[in-house]
């Protein structure tokens, strides 16, 4: 199992009603979670429950996404919105020369979307790598990285904008 009592984790927003996610079906009440942070309550062999539902349905690790803070390990770099590339290592995060950097907590500093705590925009973390390097000098090489995950920005629209972009005219309507 993945995931521990207290855990925070995004419910898939791909879920689909009537599937089945690690042997068990999703039902129309456990779909309404799609896209929503949970909170596991408690770990059985092969399921989870979480507090949300207040235990009703049986959950698995198929059924949720990974945050993004989860996909930081040690040996990963990560890229802030500052720029410059970190190693996090001992759970701290080093620079290219090797000084203690980025944010002296490690990842105690971030939200799950990695986001920096103290809400100073210059340290959300926007890039995750993981490194085939083997030298030190090649662990921030571009070519040894492969991009885990990348902070997806809202993109700003004018109404004429989003017209061109899906190719005929667009009326806003409020929503519920």
């Amino acid at each position: 199992m993945k995931y521990k009592v207290g855990d925070k984790v995004r419910v898939r927003k791909d879920f689909k009603t009537c599937g089945t996610y690690g042997g068990y079906y999703v039902t129309d009440n456990m779909h309404k979670l799609a896209g929503k942070t949970v909170t596991i309550s408690d770990v059985y062999e092969c399921k989870y429950a979480i507090c949300e539902d207040d235990k009703r349905y049986c959950w698995t690790d198929e059924m949720f996404e990974p945050s993004a803070k989860d996909l930081i390990k040690p040996g990963s770099v990560v890229e802030p919105r500052m720029g410059g590339k970190y190693l996090y290592l001992n759970d701290v995060f080093l620079s290219e020369n090797g000084g203690l950097c980025l944010n002296a907590l490690g990842l105690e500093e971030y939200t799950d979307d990695l986001l920096d705590n103290d809400g100073v925009c210059k340290y959300d973390i926007q890039k995750i790598y993981r490194t085939s390097g083997r030298k030190m000098r090649d662990l921030f090489t571009d070519e040894y990285l492969t991009l885990v995950w990348k902070r997806e920005e809202p993109k700003e629209m004018t109404l004429e904008e989003v017209e061109k972009e899906l190719g005929y005219p667009i009326k806003i309507v409020k929503g519920e």
